[in-house]
């Protein structure tokens, strides 16, 4: 819609310059505007309308819709009579081509304002969904370093505990004291398999 916008000033800027001038360039560029910014925007807020949500969008379109040939007409018109009757030139830009332009432009405008908003809007959203996603990764790994921690613990305790009894017997046997308990086994690993070897030492 703001190419449109921009369309139209230009188109509005040109028919006053041609009234103005009389310069052929003014009614190639009024033309051209036409050709390349009004029709082509045109077209495609028609082609995506179908698809709109927003209720203020599509009624601006609508009136929009509405006026965009009738301004043509009334641009071509004063086009074509300016050279013969200024006066009446003059009139019809006064009292048909300025209040269409005007009413379209501010639909336009307003659709553009709309837009504008909700670019914001979702702007503001996604941020949001990205804040709580930040959140969420935080406390995961906050929640991972502690389950780390404690499994980490726990399998240190599990291999420091035995290794820790076998050397306390050790220093037992060592002062000369063979009247020891054995060491229960419990596992069948590298610890189970130290602890038995040291109970067959005993024996």
């Amino acid at each position: 819609s703001l190419r449109m916008l921009t369309g139209m000033n230009r188109s509005l800027a040109a028919i006053r310059s041609y009234m103005l001038f009389g310069k052929d360039k003014f009614k190639t560029e009024r033309a051209e505007t036409w050709a390349d910014q009004i029709d082509p925007s045109f077209q495609e807020l028609k082609r995506l309308s179908p698809n709109w949500t927003e209720q203020k969008n599509i009624d601006a379109f609508k009136v929009v819709a509405e006026k965009i040939e009738p301004l043509r007409k009334s641009q071509q018109k004063v086009e074509d009579i300016v050279s013969t009757d200024l006066e009446g030139a003059k009139k019809i830009l006064a009292e048909e081509t300025a209040p269409l332009s005007t009413t379209i432009r501010a639909e336009l405008k307003a659709m553009s304002d709309k837009q504008r908003d909700l670019a914001t809007k979702n702007g503001e959203e996604t941020t949001a969904v990205i804040s709580g996603l930040n959140k969420i990764l935080w406390i995961l790994l906050i929640v991972g370093i502690g389950i780390s921690g404690f499994l980490g613990l726990s399998i240190t305790r599990a291999i420091s505990g035995p290794v820790t009894q076998v050397a306390e017997i050790a220093k037992i046997v060592a002062s000369g004291d063979l009247s020891v308990k054995k060491l229960d086994i419990t596992t069948k690993d590298e610890i189970g398999v130290m602890a038995a070897s040291f109970n067959e030492l005993l024996d």
